[in-house]
């Protein structure tokens, strides 16, 4: 989001509510950070907040693996990731994003980094 405010200034206005929701979150106790993040399948530029589970089209954020996790950490420590993504083949903006996720994100760096 903040990348698309530089890109497009005249958008700030239209995206702060939402940086504002984020921000507004990020300042929550470590209580209310290590509840699960159910978010809605829209929410990905537009975060409006977490819904309860179950409310339909959404999903969870983090299924974590708790076999993997060190125990005496607390959950709001991260430890784990998981990258998700989905497309519409034949669909040229998702081909897009797509392509342009690969060429942004180093899968085998990150592959390298589990397990050690």
């Amino acid at each position: 989001m903040e990348q698309s405010i530089i890109d497009s200034p005249g958008s700030k206005a239209y995206a702060q509510k939402y940086l504002d929701k984020i921000n507004e979150y990020l300042t929550k106790s470590d209580n209310e950070l290590s509840q699960d993040a159910i978010c809605m399948w829209n929410d990905e530029e537009r975060f409006e907040g977490f819904v309860e589970e179950g409310t339909r089209g959404s999903f969870i954020a983090v299924k974590p693996n708790l076999s993997y996790y060190k125990k005496n950490l607390p959950k709001s420590s991260p430890q784990f990731f998981t990258v998700i993504y989905k497309l519409s083949q034949g669909d040229p903006v998702f081909e897009a994003n797509i392509a342009a996720i690969k060429n942004a994100v180093d899968f085998t760096a990150l592959k390298n980094m589990l397990g050690k």
